[in-house]
């Protein structure tokens, strides 16, 4: 009996022993998987601020890179990459009105913008100095105009941290959509300047045809034959004598002439001030060369003389640059100015180019006589060719006839700094009349722009016209 109670005694024992340890066992591996997974609980939420960091970050380098693209647009005149420039300065006239529209506008700053954000975004962030916050580098700038302009940057890609050790990896990602709404004042500077360029242009190229049209253009002499080809020089030698006696002073003398009178022209072509605006305007180029182009004629019945031909081409370079400055304190921007980081005024930049060789008279543009009309409209796509407009310019006043269903209808425009506007006129097109205000800039020899109006069902239209006709 004794030696069976031991073994139950000893047999107890041994479970009571394998139980302990199975307790203990498990009790170890459930202490292991708490602890890891508090450690994963704990790397996501450092992840998680980690997050919340890098949307700080971006919407940080947002709202400065708002700023800076804001001054560095205006400076460009309103461009990301300006697509007509004179040795950098970006021209709004040449030749022609070459301003951006608001749309256009408002499309290169979101270009500018993106492209100062995506330079800051470029390389990851550091958090605690152990995590890599990676924000997207590719975004995109929109607007909307409200009371202020609202501005949204959004990326295909997201804001993301990441960790990971010798059992696991954790990745977190956070949707990366900017969005703020900034002041006004850039779009604001930019639309109440948009006439300045043409003002510009406009004086200049009046300037020159005013003082180019002084000067005789063609003249002739007799002279020996042999003497034409005595020295080198060709036009040079005989031009310059018959201009000499047209004009009673050497072509040198009158380059300097023309351009102290183009200098003298360029004050006041723009105002100094313009509401909170201040704006000053500089020559950034000035060139007169006359340049004659001769021919010589033999006469027949004596072989020693001959009569020599030149025509006078004017060539003038004149390149003006005007700077717009909004100079109130809540309008200043922390940029980058070009010499340090300041609050700095932002500054419309801008320029106007006159630069054509004139052989005649520059058109005096006045818009006196028929003028036919190529009209295209966009919805419906309908066309007019050869619609017949006259126009009679008096002073500063502008008037306008067409014949009109058996009698002629007339109306009112207006003419200012090279632009005509003509307000609803009856236009029949494909056996339907549209009343059709036209809005065009007028060049040397024609008028271009854009119609819109309506329909007689007061349906809306809109397109682009040109005229065939040269002014006279």
């Amino acid at each position: 009996m004794r030696g069976m109670e031991l073994n139950f005694l000893s047999a107890m024992l041994i479970v009571i022993a394998a139980l302990s340890i199975t307790f203990i066992i498990g009790q170890f591996f459930l202490f292991g998987k708490n602890i890891e997974t508090f450690a994963v609980k704990q790397d996501i939420y450092v992840l998680g601020n980690a997050l919340e960091y890098g949307k700080i970050v971006a919407d940080a380098s947002f709202g400065y890179s708002f700023s800076q693209g804001c001054f560095d647009s205006l400076g460009k005149g309103g461009y990301n990459a300006p697509p007509l420039a004179h040795n950098g300065l970006v021209l709004w006239y040449d030749s022609g009105d070459k301003t951006p529209t608001k749309d256009e506008f408002l499309l290169e700053l979101g270009k500018e913008i993106a492209a100062i954000l995506n330079k800051y975004t470029a390389e990851p962030y550091q958090y605690l100095s152990a995590l890599e916050v990676s924000i997207p580098k590719d975004y995109n700038i929109m607007f909307k105009e409200t009371y202020s302009l609202e501005a949204t940057a959004t990326s295909p890609s997201f804001i993301s941290v990441e960790k990971e050790s010798s059992n696991q990896k954790v990745k977190l990602l956070k949707k990366s959509t900017l969005a703020r709404a900034f002041p006004l004042n850039c779009l604001e500077l930019f639309e109440s300047q948009q006439k300045r360029g043409r003002q510009l242009g406009w004086g200049m190229e009046q300037a020159v045809a005013g003082e180019v049209n002084k000067w005789k253009k063609s003249g002739s002499e007799e002279t020996a034959y042999k003497e034409l080809f005595a020295e080198a020089g060709g036009n040079e030698v005989m031009g310059g004598p018959i201009f000499k006696e047209l004009h009673v002073r050497a072509m040198e003398q009158a380059e300097k002439e023309i351009k102290t009178s183009l200098e003298a022209s360029a004050v006041g072509l723009l105002p100094g001030k313009d509401g909170v605006y201040t704006i000053t305007t500089e020559i950034v180029e000035l060139s007169v060369d006359i340049q004659p182009v001769c021919k010589a004629e033999r006469h027949t019945d004596d072989k020693d003389k001959a009569t020599v031909s030149c025509d006078f081409v004017y060539d003038i370079l004149f390149v003006m640059k005007a700077i717009v400055e909004d100079g109130r304190e809540e309008s200043k921007l922390p940029v980058f100015n070009g010499e340090s980081v300041a609050f700095t005024a932002p500054r419309l930049v801008f320029g106007a180019r006159i630069g054509k060789g004139v052989g005649s008279s520059i058109s005096s543009l006045k818009l006196d006589g028929t003028f036919f009309f190529d009209i295209v409209l966009e919805d419906p796509q309908l066309s007019e060719s050869g619609y017949p407009i006259t126009l009679h310019m008096d002073g500063d006043s502008l008037a306008w006839e067409i014949p009109y269903q058996g009698a002629t209808y007339s109306g009112t425009g207006t003419f200012e700094l090279g632009e005509v506007r003509l307000d609803k006129v009856p236009v029949v097109i494909e056996g339907r009349t549209y009343f059709l205000s036209f809005l065009g800039t007028v060049g040397e020899k024609d008028i271009v722009g854009q119609v819109a109006g309506v329909s007689e069902k007061n349906v809306p239209v809109k397109g682009t016209f040109t005229t065939k006709s040269s002014l006279s």
